[in-house]
């Protein structure tokens, strides 16, 4: 694989696919980013998108939505 774009929201552990030895295959975009993304972010191997939670469509505040419109 290369120049795979994942895009979330949160990611708990080590966050594997931010490590230099793995980006050429993969690209992150932190919508939220906490101590396991901020050093990929900071040497530019990832991105940061800073957004409000009340932004994203279909996210848990929507547990009636049928739709799954999950879409992050």
């Amino acid at each position: 694989m290369q120049d795979v774009k994942l895009v979330h929201m949160h990611v708990e552990g080590a966050g594997p696919h931010m490590h230099p030895s793995v980006q050429k295959a993969f690209r992150a975009v932190n919508l939220f980013t906490g101590a396991n993304g901020r050093k990929a972010v900071n040497e530019g191997r990832a991105d940061f998108v800073p957004i409000f939670l009340s932004d994203v469509r279909g996210g848990s505040d929507n547990a009636d939505d049928n739709h799954n419109n999950h879409s992050c």
